[in-house]
């Protein structure tokens, strides 16, 4: 009976039908079962429950309310079961990858252990394979004899560098030579001096090289070696000396006071005389006056834009090559008037001088200068207003009206814009007025009278090729079609045109319809006029023609413009030019190609490469580059002929 009242006592309270079906007498003969454990209930229920009133005395709100406080209770144990659950699986993955990180490490172990003890087992077997040769060595000498004893070599104490040996020495050497000498050669000799090798390159070559190519010193030092060129010292030597017996360099600023710039400048009397002192140079040119034509420019990308001004021969070999330009001034801004006319100003005394002529290695020689310039800077030179001027053109007085209908009038000279800018000058006339009353002249030239203005050859018929290609935009912009196609074509091509003028640059111009002809575009437009106009590109080479060839060239002149106006296009001032003016230039001085400004637009290339070396834009960067541009101009000028 004690062990059934145990067991009834430990029961849990669900188990209280059971107990009621226990017989009476046996429960009569227990004592009283204590009370079942009361659950553990939180203390906000407690209180709720505790505080909740008699049904019969509640109200419904009261009711909701203690529903509401139970449900918010279950949600609340809901919320912190869920966050205990989260920490749960966080620890349990945690718990995982430390594992992992455990047994990784053991695996990392294990096999540093095995590749340990194969190291030492190979070494092992390293030590008893090399016992076991010693071993053997060991036991052949043993059975040789043992070897004679013989006295050490003494050191080599000659001296082979002949500059470290005293005279005693050197007399020594003497004489075994010439007693070696008389065994081999015993009815007589003579000793001469033999001839020290010269390097393959010379020390002036090198110098031309570090100036006109990518060849670096570190590189010639590498050549040194090989006695492949001199020694860096003896090239720094006559660098140094080719610059002393150059013409100066000079340096001041020009410009508005709020936009000064520095100029680097030489002289161009002395680049002349340089380049006329050496006798084989002035041999090579032809009898009669020596022409030099000066070009200028501005361009460049970024840091490296600037201004610049050039000279060059045209009687000799390929004049209008870069390689044979020479630089008289350079300066990082634009070609605008308020820097030109500080810069000419600079060079008016030295035109005027060289109008007299210059001392040349042969006696003195006439001189007959030349400028050639784009238009745009052409005008800003002579005082012109431009091109949209009434007076549009820069070389006679013609209108716009006379240019469609091919009239041109009379020529306009130096001496009339002196005049005319003198003029307006002294009456202090700036109105369009006033320029317009004086032929569109705005002021004075920065050039002296006697010196020849020549057409821009490149620009002007890049102008002519435009005047052609404007009719081809013009329908491609009415057809889609043959908008896509003339895209697809200029892509191909690798040109753009320009807005708003809507027209290509003068380069693009030649290039693009290069491609049309020699790739047999004939569904381009006008593709008859494009070829025609390449036929005059045979009279662009750089030498001298003959009276027929001109006559010849200024017969196709004419036709094509016929043609041109036939199809009803507009003339604009360059095809203008290159109508009227281009023709009578040709007659006189028998080419128009050696006075090209094309040479100097590739100048601009070489100036970018020598900026980008001299990185940053501070004025002193930017003279440190005009210097070094200079001075690699001058050590690559060769007047040898």
């Amino acid at each position: 009976m004690f062990v059934r009242y145990i067991v009834l006592a430990l029961m849990p309270p669900n188990r209280a039908t059971f107990v009621k079906k226990a017989p009476q007498e046996d429960a009569a003969a227990l004592p009283p079962a204590p009370d079942p454990p009361t659950p553990a209930v939180p203390e906000p229920l407690l209180a709720s429950t505790t505080s909740l009133p008699s049904s019969e005395a509640a109200s419904s709100s009261q009711k909701m309310a203690f529903l509401r406080n139970i449900g918010t209770q279950k949600r609340q144990r809901e919320k912190e079961n869920k966050v205990d659950r989260g920490h749960k699986l966080t620890a349990a993955k945690k718990r995982k990858s430390e594992e992992a990180e455990k047994r990784r490490a053991e695996i990392e172990k294990h096999e540093s252990e095995e590749r340990r003890k194969q190291e030492e087992l190979a070494q092992c077997e390293a030590e008893k394979e090399a016992y076991e040769k010693k071993s053997i060595v060991q036991n052949r000498s043993d059975s040789m004899p043992p070897a004679p004893k013989t006295k050490p070599t003494p050191p080599d104490r000659t001296i082979h560098d002949v500059s470290q040996m005293s005279e005693r020495t050197k007399q020594r050497r003497r004489a075994a030579i010439r007693k070696e000498a008389e065994k081999i050669f015993p009815d007589g000799f003579e000793v001469k001096k033999s001839r020290r090798k010269q390097p393959a390159i010379s020390a002036e070559d090198c110098v031309r090289l570090l100036a006109t190519t990518n060849v670096t010193v570190s590189f010639l030092r590498i050549l040194r070696r090989y006695g492949i060129v001199p020694s860096i010292t003896k090239i720094y030597e006559v660098k140094h000396a080719l610059l002393h017996s150059m013409p100066s360099i000079d340096m001041f600023t020009i410009g508005p006071r709020d936009s000064e710039v520095t100029v680097t400048l030489i002289s161009l009397h002395e680049v002349l005389k340089y380049a006329l002192s050496k006798p084989q140079f002035v041999a090579a040119l032809p009898p009669g006056p020596i022409k030099v034509t000066l070009a200028a420019d501005a361009g460049g990308s970024g840091v490296a834009h600037s201004t610049k001004l050039c000279c060059y021969f045209n009687d000799i070999e390929n004049p209008i090559s870069v390689n044979n330009l020479i630089v008289l001034a350079c300066y990082p801004a634009t070609d605008s008037r308020v820097y030109l006319k500080d810069l000419f100003a600079a060079y008016i005394d030295e035109f005027k001088k060289l109008e007299n002529g210059i001392d040349t290695a042969e006696g003195h020689r006439e001189l007959e200068l030349f400028i050639v310039l784009d238009l745009k800077c052409n005008s800003t030179v002579i005082g012109h207003q431009g091109s949209s001027a009434t007076f549009f053109c820069q070389f006679c007085f013609s209108t716009d009206d006379e240019s469609q209908h091919g009239v041109c009038c009379r020529s306009r000279t130096l001496e009339d814009q002196w005049r005319l800018g003198l003029d307006i000058e002294n009456k202090g006339g700036t109105s369009r007025a006033a320029k317009r009353a004086h032929l569109s002249v705005f002021g004075p030239p920065l050039i002296p009278p006697s010196i020849v203005v020549v057409p821009p050859v490149m620009h002007v018929f890049g102008g002519v090729l435009n005047v052609i290609l404007k009719r081809v935009v013009e329908a491609a912009e009415t057809d889609p079609i043959f908008d896509e196609m003339l895209g697809r074509l200029t892509k191909e091509c690798g040109v753009e045109i320009q807005y708003p003028s809507h027209e290509y640059l003068a380069k693009d111009a030649t290039k693009l319809t290069h491609y049309i002809i020699d790739g047999d575009h004939f569904w381009v437009p006008l593709y008859d006029l494009l070829f025609e106009a390449c036929e005059l590109l045979r009279f662009c080479k750089a030498r001298y023609y003959e009276d027929n060839e001109i006559e010849e060239f200024a017969q196709q002149v004419k036709v094509l413009f016929v043609k041109i106006r036939e199809n009803e296009l507009k003339i604009i001032p360059k095809a203008h030019i290159f109508e009227h003016h281009i023709v009578p230039f040709f007659r006189t001085y028998k080419s128009w190609s050696i006075f090209s400004e094309q040479s100097v637009e590739c100048l601009h290339k070489v100036y970018n490469v020598v900026a980008a070396k001299r990185r940053g834009k501070s004025k002193k960067t930017v003279e440190r580059a005009q210097s070094t541009f200079f001075t690699n101009n001058l050590l690559r000028l060769r007047p040898s002929g």
